[in-house]
């Protein structure tokens, strides 16, 4: 027989190998678990389509990166700009708080407003814009679709440069054109012979030499709108005469607030009219200073074909023109004002004058 300690020492023994027996067997079934798991996880990601699987942070910024681009030439995103007092030193950023619609034509982006309109004249919404305060200072840029966005102009965040080009021909009358039906703002409107934009570009800035920036945009608009080119109407053709203010709606989505420079130029009639871009401007007439006038009280036009009269519809910048008067005294004054290259009343030209729609 054993003594009691010989028995502890022979239970003790026997029991050392029957834990770590336990211990393994536990390690092995829980690395067999964690097995099993990893391999549901893999073939159930690999069995998901491409747009549930989880997108790494890196692409992700990418991809924001991306879209910064794709809306403007700049690198900074779209509700960032730069503010001034000049254009051209130390600049500062401000934030601006516009809607940014995706320009990108996907079925799950959110809605735009761009969606459904002319692609063409969609583009041209990327466009810069030259953001100016009410004394015509620049402030910063933003684009088209910004600028011109409602919502932003009654937050009077979207005050932008404009012109508005007056072509007469030797007889003394002025045309005009019908803006296209395509075009987002004020469509299938009549209106003086070219109205857009100088564009945030050192070349349409430049403000010295007669207001030399406007007058090289209206030659590349004159041009693209109209078909006319710098050999029929030149930058020294262009005359500046003074600038308004105003603010309008085309819509409830829509609108217009410009510093708008006025522009004069005299020319033989222009035969490149037949090349007008119907994308721009649907049709062209010239009228004189008398048939204006009867247009204004009537908003009637004789049509095309000279048989009939029609209603017609006019520009919201284009009528506060015409009925302020300023118009037709300048139009009275035209030999003059060629010959001078000039207004006669230097504070005239000196002037921003403010406009509005009567109710």
């Amino acid at each position: 027989t054993k003594s009691v300690e010989d028995q502890e020492m022979v239970v003790g023994y026997r029991c050392v190998p029957t834990l770590s027996n336990f211990l393994l067997i536990f390690l092995l079934v829980v690395g067999i678990r964690i097995t099993m798991l990893s391999k549901q996880k893999f073939l159930a990601t690999t069995s998901m389509a491409p747009s549930q699987r989880m997108i790494p942070m890196r692409a992700t910024r990418s991809s924001k990166y991306v879209n910064r681009l794709r809306w403007s030439n700049s690198l900074l995103p779209p509700n960032i700009f730069f503010a001034s007092k000049s254009a051209h030193s130390s600049f500062s950023h401000r934030n601006f708080v516009p809607t940014t619609p995706s320009f990108a034509t996907s079925t799950s982006s959110p809605s735009s407003p761009l969606d459904g309109v002319d692609p063409t004249q969609a583009d041209l919404m990327r466009e810069e814009c030259i953001l100016v305060n009410e004394n015509d200072e620049i402030i910063g840029h933003s684009s088209k679709l910004e600028s011109h966005l409602l919502e932003n102009i009654d937050k009077g965040n979207a005050l932008h440069r404009a012109f508005s080009v007056f072509v007469f021909d030797q007889q003394g009358r002025l045309l005009l054109q019908k803006r296209a039906s395509e075009k987002i703002t004020f469509p299938d409107t009549w209106t003086n012979t070219c109205c857009s934009h100088p564009l945030y570009r050192k070349e349409e800035m430049e403000e010295g030499n007669n207001h030399l920036g406007v007058r090289r945009a209206a030659c590349r608009k004159l041009e693209h709108e109209l078909g006319i080119s710098q050999n029929m109407i030149s930058l020294d053709d262009l005359v500046f005469l003074t600038r308004i203010i105003y603010k309008a709606p085309s819509d409830t989505t829509w609108g217009e607030h410009e510093i708008d420079y006025i522009l004069f130029a005299q020319k033989a009639a222009i035969p490149e009219l037949e090349n007008i871009n119907q994308n721009e401007v649907s049709e062209t007439r010239y009228v004189s200073s008398t048939e204006l006038k009867n247009i204004l009280q009537t908003r009637q036009m004789i049509s095309r074909d000279g048989q009939t009269q029609e209603m017609v519809q006019l520009t919201p910048w284009f009528t506060m023109i015409a009925e302020s008067g300023l118009l037709f005294q300048w139009w009275d004054a035209l030999e003059e004002i060629m010959e001078k290259k000039a207004l006669s009343d230097s504070e005239q030209a000196q002037n921003i004058f403010k406009m509005k729609l009567e109710n």
